[in-house]
């Protein structure tokens, strides 16, 4: 068994999509929008924010940081939602985790849209690979570069994985 470069892996498939997105760009069409939503000032959530913005602008997405107060109300997080929920420009949006105790965290994941769930994983491993290929599949919808993108994160990190069929994103992905 060959030892899996996660680094390595994760920076090609990266250029990938940020070649892929600059393709996107060039026929006119916009970039993908990612929103990620604070409630209040966790450390760790903020990091972790700043660091998926970063993943952004590294493979060109947009991206949207919504900071509410700790303070903030269940309903008004709902509604904040809502209008991401139907809002066209943004493709995705997380509500990072955790929230204030005060917030019912199953009720508000639960409200998400899950076509603007992304399930994007950073490394290289089985499950973030197919994770990959869902959050491509489900923007290709609209772009038309999943099956591409796929086959070749397959290329490249497959390595001591199995492969068999799987309609999301051709093969899905085994450890």
């Amino acid at each position: 068994m060959q030892l899996l470069d996660g680094k390595s892996c994760s920076e090609k498939i990266r250029q990938e999509i940020a070649e892929k997105v600059a393709e996107i760009k060039s026929k006119g069409d916009r970039a993908p929008h990612l929103a990620a939503v604070l409630v209040g000032n966790d450390g760790a959530s903020q990091n972790y924010v700043a660091f998926k913005v970063k993943d952004c602008d590294e493979v060109g997405f947009n991206s949207t940081v919504i900071r509410m107060e700790e303070t903030a109300t269940e309903q008004q997080l709902l509604e904040k939602i809502a209008e991401l929920n139907s809002d066209d420009k943004i493709d995705g949006f997380i509500v990072q985790l955790p929230l204030p105790s005060h917030i019912n965290e199953d009720k508000v994941t639960l409200a998400i849209d899950p076509k603007k769930k992304p399930r994007i994983s950073s490394g290289c491993n089985a499950r973030s690979i197919h994770r990959v290929c869902t959050v491509v599949n489900e923007f290709n919808a609209k772009k038309r570069i999943l099956h591409e993108n796929c086959a070749s994160i397959q290329r490249q990190c497959r390595f001591g994985v199995k492969i068999k069929a799987y309609p999301t994103c051709g093969p899905k992905i085994h450890s």
